[in-house]
């Protein structure tokens, strides 16, 4: 696993609220008139989108698109609601104030953003991030995985390197095989019973 990077949950700039708690309250005070968009079915904001409303019990109306492009660029133009995204690509409207960031899906709240809770801060246990991994056929002989993975581990001791990936809003990791492989299955955990509760198939 080279680096991990939160997902975010951004609203259009005329939303009526700041934050995921108020969020949640207007929405089930309002059920269906709440909207978000998302990169396509089965995507990471797709499964975040499915995720807040089962954790929160309220509902929101999916608006499915081909890739983040144009469900920010409808965000932008205040034809949808909310959508689930990644910060490096939204960053520069957030910080211009065209977009809101109300909520980030890491464990802990973004350094550039302290006022910003965490999902979880609202829906206990409740974390999203994605990640940037390695990976070798099957079947590849343990010891040539494991050269490649210290090879890694090594270039990622240089603090250039790990101060450029968090200039990309993800923090290095550098993990083991087998730490990878535990976070795979925690993705599992997390998403498994999402994609069930909400009858997700991709077509």
């Amino acid at each position: 696993m080279l680096a991990v990077y939160p997902l975010i949950l951004i609203g259009r700039e005329s939303l009526p609220f700041d934050n995921l708690q108020d969020l949640m309250a207007y929405a089930r005070a309002n059920p269906g008139k709440i909207n978000y968009g998302h990169q396509g079915k089965g995507q990471t904001g797709h499964l975040l989108g499915e995720l807040l409303m089962l954790k929160g019990k309220f509902r929101m109306t999916e608006i499915p698109y081909r890739g983040s492009a144009p469900a920010i660029n409808d965000l932008l133009a205040g034809n949808i609601d909310l959508v689930p995204d990644y910060l490096l690509a939204n960053k520069s409207n957030i910080d211009a104030g065209k977009l809101k960031l109300l909520a980030t899906g890491s464990r802990e709240r973004l350094k550039d953003y302290p006022r910003v809770a965490t999902i979880a801060e609202t829906s206990p246990g409740v974390y999203a991030d994605t990640w940037m991994a390695v990976a070798a056929p099957s079947g590849t002989p343990k010891g040539i995985s494991m050269k490649v993975s210290r090879a890694i581990a090594h270039g990622f001791q240089d603090g250039k390197l790990r101060s450029r990936i968090r200039t990309l809003e993800a923090e290095p990791l550098a993990s083991t095989p087998d730490e990878m492989r535990d976070l795979i299955r925690q993705s599992l955990e997390t998403w498994a019973p999402v994609i069930e509760a909400a009858k997700i198939v991709i077509e």
